[in-house]
């Protein structure tokens, strides 16, 4: 099957954009030595960088409300939300997407209630296809799972139908190549012609890990940190040596909290070699310094932040952190691709709302309000607003500077009446404290504030 194959193949790299993202890899040792010595505790000492681009676009991406262009339709639009907790899902959802690069919503009616449910899915078991000549048109789609009866099971879904299959229990049963099925059942679609597995992405036609460009970075981190963690050992418990020409064997190891003697030569914290010479001396070998280790993190950390667009000021949170004009400029990359992907998850997600409304028989267009990537809200910039609307910029334009969405500005627009160059504005009389337009945020009687639209 075709289909199985495909997704198969697809794993190995939905596998270690998770394994970045927990960052569970294996450390790279130069040599099988190195490994042996290290190895225990390398899957302990670990600092994850890689997972911070991923979080902090996350959060730049929230769900405010769904409005639907039928003043009927919003009722059905509130219950789905509500009954599927979307408002979570929808978080956790816009994760998967950074984390993978895709991730699925699958909605089919409850067998008891014909009520639509929804669940969403990574991409390591739900794949779709599109058409080669038109690309926005999808053919097919495949959700696998493994079920309790030890049988590989599968949905098969066309534009028409929904065909369930099942593998027989062997132990290839998950071997694309050598898989057979069996088919269980087949049912129409709910909505004629329409696919209902919904693929969101942030590049087409499949996404790309957000934390991908950090895989070298994060690599090498791992393993500095790791080093420098045995360096420690080696500094609380120095490693010495005594050259003498007594009675000592020359090249043993000496332990004096035990009389037997351990290998030639061993290396190790607390360890003490034994040498022959003409006079005795003692000492101990150097240790390597903290911040041969320090500082190439420190550099790692920072090629990091510029490779995945996400400002340092987010992985070093011990310093000054930057304000006003400057936070913004540092700022202003991430909150340019978290407005493209906005975009990007918003077309999927009308397209699941208008299949959801067709479904419940009333039909609609809607619109996804976000809430905007980064809201300036410093003193010093909204003074400086209020003397650009004084010289006649209009307020439109001041809150877009300001970070907010062209819907919010339409929600403020219509609550407040306001008009380009409307008296009062930005510096209308309860606002001089804060500097801030009256209702920043969500707007009033938005669908924001309906029971389960709300993703954060």
């Amino acid at each position: 099957m075709d289909e199985l194959k495909e997704l198969t193949a697809a794993q190995p790299a939905y596998l270690q954009a998770e394994s970045y993202y927990f960052n569970t890899v294996e450390e790279i040792f130069s040599s099988s030595k190195l490994q042996a010595l290290l190895h225990s505790t390398a899957d302990r000492f670990r600092l994850n960088y890689a997972a911070t681009p991923i979080d902090v676009l996350t959060e730049r991406t929230v769900i405010n409300g769904i409005t639907a262009t039928t003043r009927g339709a919003q009722p059905a639009i509130d219950k789905l939300w509500e009954d599927n907790r979307l408002g979570i899902v929808a978080k956790d959802l816009h994760k998967a997407v950074y984390t993978y690069g895709d991730a699925y919503l699958i909605a089919w009616p409850d067998q008891g209630t014909s009520e639509l449910t929804v669940f969403s899915h990574d991409p390591k078991s739900v794949r779709v296809f599109y058409d080669i000549e038109n690309p926005n048109k999808k053919v097919s789609a495949i959700h696998t799972w493994l079920g309790d009866d030890e049988h590989l099971w599968l949905t098969l879904y066309t534009p028409d139908t929904a065909t369930v299959m099942r593998s027989e229990p062997r132990a290839d049963a998950l071997d694309p190549e050598t898989a057979e099925f069996a088919t269980i059942s087949s049912t129409p679609s709910p909505v004629p012609g329409t696919i209902p597995v919904f693929h969101f992405r942030n590049a087409a036609p499949y996404g790309r890990p957000e934390h991908a460009d950090s895989y070298g970075p994060q690599d090498m981190i791992n393993k500095l940190t790791v080093t420098m963690m045995a360096a420690i050992d080696h500094a609380g418990f120095p490693q010495r040596y005594v050259l003498t020409d007594s009675g000592f064997e020359a090249g043993a190891t000496a332990d004096f909290d035990d009389d037997r003697e351990a290998p030639k030569f061993e290396s190790g914290p607390g360890t003490t070699w034994l040498l022959t010479g003409a006079d005795l001396k003692v000492g101990q070998f150097d240790v390597a310094q903290s911040a041969n280790f320090l500082k190439p993190i420190e550099s790692l950390v920072k090629q990091l932040s510029v490779v995945t667009d996400t400002p340092t000021h987010y992985f070093d949170m011990s310093g000054e952190p930057p304000s006003g004009a400057a936070l913004r400029a540092a700022d202003f990359p991430l909150n340019k691709k978290a407005q493209d992907r906005q975009a990007r998850l918003g077309v999927t997600w009308r397209e699941f709302h208008e299949f959801a409304l067709a479904y419940a028989n009333s039909p609609s267009e809607t619109t996804i309000l976000w809430a905007p990537p980064g809201i300036v809200d410093d003193k010093e910039f909204w003074e400086t607003q209020i003397l650009k609307q004084q010289l006649g910029v209009p307020i439109p334009e001041l809150l877009r500077e300001g970070g907010y969405t062209e819907q919010l500005i339409e929600q403020f627009r219509v609550q407040s009446q306001l008009t380009d160059n409307a008296p009062g504005g930005l510096n209308d009389g309860n606002n001089g404290s804060t500097g801030r337009p009256d209702g920043a945020g969500v707007p009033t009687g938005s669908t924001g504030d309906a029971g389960g639209t709300a993703s954060n």
